[in-house]
């Protein structure tokens, strides 16, 4: 499912998934019917005010955040932080060194890299909310990616 705040870039970008990666996507209207009972959300705008709604994320889902995500500025709600139980980086050092405060505290992320390499626990039981919070390390989404898609299958 992809939304976007203007339909004929979501219908190009779900017809894009399909044609070159072989992703089974489909354009809708709304943002809330993209996450209402998906197991995993990805969340990439510009944005600088939340794009979703905590209500709508349900129990066991992942949620990856690719935007803006300093205290002032994030398209993910500060609510749905607090109830995440998860919260992964692909660098803490980087996430703590934000000019501006991080709306996820440092001593709250998870390495991603510690986590797959069984150093440091992940989800421990399926209802439960995990975030990737992404400060952009070249290559971590296309990993993780990677990772989900050999779970899903």
């Amino acid at each position: 499912m992809v939304a976007a705040r203007r339909r004929e870039r979501a219908v190009a970008f779900a017809r894009r998934a399909a044609e070159e990666w072989g992703v089974r996507a489909r354009a809708v209207a709304r943002s809330r019917d993209t996450v209402r009972e998906r197991d995993v959300v990805i969340v990439a705008t510009h944005s600088t005010v939340p794009v979703l709604d905590t209500d709508w994320i349900a129990p066991g889902t992942h949620v990856t955040t690719l935007g803006p995500k300093t205290v002032s500025r994030h398209e993910m709600p500060a609510e749905l932080v607090r109830r995440a139980q998860v919260i992964l980086t692909d660098s803490r050092p980087q996430a703590a060194s934000y000019s501006e405060p991080h709306l996820f505290a440092a001593d709250q992320m998870v390495d991603l890299g510690a986590v797959l390499a069984g150093a440091a626990p992940g989800r421990t039981t399926p209802d439960q909310i995990t975030v990737f919070c992404s400060v952009g390390l070249t290559g971590t989404e296309v990993a993780l990616a990677a990772a989900l898609s050999k779970t899903s299958t």
